[in-house]
């Protein structure tokens, strides 16, 4: 059992992001101070060894929790923003010419429902943010959550940037001359 704790509590610790560091720090610091009470005041024959394993296993299990729920919402996150930049912001059939009247009809249709997708995909970002905040029990306003919602928002501006750039990229193929 103390193995499984060590082990799993290693793990963690080991796919933890600097940013997600001081979410857990009170989880961290409450399993260190366990952990250093099992190292210098336990032996294995002490009367107090079925708790100590599990007290510990119990902290680091919380832990781990919040922390698998901190990387399942930003997988979430990033699936979004991958939905986002996978699907041009314009939109042409190759083979069909267009009248100018009606290539702007069709794509004022298509960027409506872009517009949908990533405003609706927005608010599933800002739910999931909210998920991992209510998991984490922290204030909104601690610097550390702060400093988590900076770096989520970098990575949302990244997937925007990609968006864009990539709905450029088909523009530039659908008017490149040898492609023509």
């Amino acid at each position: 059992n103390l193995e499984l704790i060590v082990g799993r509590y290693n793990q963690m610790l080991l796919t933890m992001l600097e940013v997600e560091r001081p979410l857990l720090a009170a989880n961290l610091k409450a399993i260190d101070e366990v952990l250093q009470k099992g190292l210098h005041h336990l032996t294995w024959k002490s009367h107090a060894i079925n708790d100590f394993i599990t007290e510990a296993m119990a902290l680091v299990k919380d832990a781990h929790t919040k922390l698998s729920v901190l990387k399942e919402n930003m997988r979430a996150v990033e699936n979004i923003l991958a939905g986002w930049s996978d699907n041009p912001l314009i939109k042409r059939k190759p083979t069909k010419t267009y009248n100018p009247t009606e290539f702007a009809a069709e794509q004022q249709a298509h960027l409506q429902s872009r517009v949908f997708d990533i405003d609706h995909g927005g608010k599933d970002i800002h739910k999931l943010l909210l998920a991992s905040n209510r998991e984490l029990k922290i204030s909104k306003g601690a610097p550390a959550w702060r400093t988590y919602v900076e770096f989520v928002n970098d990575i949302v501006v990244d997937g925007l940037a990609r968006t864009v750039s990539n709905s450029l990229m088909a523009v530039a193929e659908q008017v490149d001359t040898a492609a023509i």
